[in-house]
């Protein structure tokens, strides 16, 4: 009995930190997503200030 614990305690215990590993995978993505979508709005805001409509950019 006290195997059958041992056991079933290993693999909670398993599957736990792969739980964990794959969350923080997650939130890693996330942050990647949103911090390339501020730069994006951050470059966009920037045209409006400076009046670059995008038509003459060096990057069209």
């Amino acid at each position: 009995m006290n195997g059958r614990i041992q056991a079933r305690k290993a693999l909670y215990e398993k599957y736990m930190e792969q739980l964990i590993h794959e969350r923080m995978n997650m939130l890693g993505r996330l942050f990647l997503e949103m911090s390339a979508f501020e730069i994006l709005a951050g470059t966009q805001e920037m045209d409006v200030m400076f009046g670059d409509s995008g038509e003459d950019s060096p990057m069209a």
